[in-house]
């Protein structure tokens, strides 16, 4: 598999590695806002027809990972509240060599590397997972849907 688990426990906190993920929704730039709350995020996808990757997430989702499936898609959710106090205490985001700072936006479909800190919730017996850092390891070009940007003063409402 693709991740790697260490075994020791530190306050309920587990390193977990992601590696070679394809992601959706990343905001690690600039923070996602729901709901009034900030957060860095992104969603690791899996394709459920390559049985690796359906192995993976079935393992992830019975040992209380908040692996989602949403519009036929298959993901798991990595996130970090953004610290009101300290804004700038994001996770690294690095390039391919490992060390040069990424601040392009990550489009759908790039593959990363994902570190990251798992907490085991005891009373739901979930996990939550997050976001300490990022390796963009193929990065395809974010690019903004023309949504209602696109519409000009004047011109006819399309639906």
């Amino acid at each position: 598999m693709a991740i790697k688990i260490d075994d020791k426990f530190d306050d309920n906190y587990i390193p977990v590695s992601f590696r070679n993920k394809k992601v959706q929704w990343a905001r690690l730039n600039e923070p996602d806002e729901y709901k009034g709350k900030k957060s860095w995020k992104l969603q690791m996808i899996y394709d459920m027809t390559d049985p690796t990757e359906k192995a993976e997430a079935t393992a992830l989702k019975k040992a209380g990972f908040n692996v989602r499936e949403k519009n036929g898609i298959t993901f798991l959710e990595v996130k970090k509240a953004v610290d009101e106090k300290h804004p700038e205490k994001k996770p690294y985001v690095v390039g391919p060599d490992g060390k040069t700072p990424f601040t392009e936006d990550i489009g759908n479909g790039s593959v990363v590397n994902v570190n990251a800190s798992a907490h085991h919730w005891d009373v739901c017996e979930t996990i939550t997972l997050y976001i300490t850092g990022v390796q963009v390891v193929n990065h395809v070009v974010y690019e903004k849907g023309a949504g209602f940007d696109a519409i000009g003063a004047g011109d006819d409402i399309p639906f």
